[in-house]
């Protein structure tokens, strides 16, 4: 106990306070959402069914680079380290898959909709499966980085659920069930958990790292809809 305490101390005391949240951030906030949902508008022009959901991302992408496009700032004006807390790792994350990753596998996943007959073995589905494989090697990257021990523990198992993307990569067939959401779901309810802790106990962490939290579990909000989904007949 002494030791995390010591540790939790030395993290505190390492932080460079975040710049204290004002009217500019929130409004840098809505300028990314409203940037972020004139681009879900345009590519689902087509599609109401997913305007509802595009909102919905649209105010927690917005959030996480409004928190990116700060943390960058801050590095700019007083050159602190980039990532100090768990939380900012979460954003740039998030922000990199955002800008990355979903528009490639938007664009793959509409090519292979219309694919007839059916072939898993095209390239698309190769680009696919290292594409998902991208969260996990950040997550690994991030967990040897910080330097909290219950994150790194928490960072390193949410390496597990690329596991079977890795192994498909190798072409080792896995049943279905291997690409459940029940993991994650496990994952985010575990940093429910330790967010809970932490706000009781500390270290104390800048609102910057609980909008990285808060973002991320937001984003487990889809995956809770497609595990009920599975469950209602």
């Amino acid at each position: 106990m002494a030791a995390i305490s010591e540790s939790n101390a030395e993290l505190s005391l390492a932080a460079e306070p975040a710049p204290r949240l004002s009217i500019r951030h929130l409004m840098l906030w809505t300028l990314c959402c409203a940037v972020y949902w004139a681009l879900i508008r345009e590519v689902n022009a087509r599609s109401s069914s997913q305007m509802q959901v595009g909102l919905f991302s649209s105010i927690v992408t917005g959030a996480v680079f409004a928190g990116v496009i700060t943390l960058i700032s801050m590095r700019v004006r007083s050159s602190p380290p980039l990532l100090k807390h768990p939380g900012h790792w979460l954003l740039l994350i998030s922000a990199i898959f955002t800008l990355i990753a979903a528009p490639v596998l938007h664009a793959l996943t509409g090519s292979l909709a219309l694919m007839n007959p059916f072939d898993p073995d095209r390239w698309e589905f190769v680009v696919i499966r290292i594409l998902y494989l991208f969260p996990p090697i950040a997550f690994a990257f991030a967990a040897a980085r910080i330097r909290d021990r219950i994150w790194k523990v928490l960072f390193i198992a949410m390496v597990l659920p690329g596991v079977p993307w890795f192994l498909s990569l190798l072409g080792i067939d896995l049943p279905s069930s291997y690409f459940h959401a029940w993991p994650k779901l496990v994952l985010a309810s575990a940093m429910v958990v330790v967010s809970i802790v932490e706000l009781k106990n500390g270290p104390r962490h800048d609102w910057l790292h609980w909008t990285g939290v808060t973002t991320h579990l937001a984003s487990c909000s889809n995956l809770i809809l497609r595990v009920l989904a599975t469950l209602i007949p």
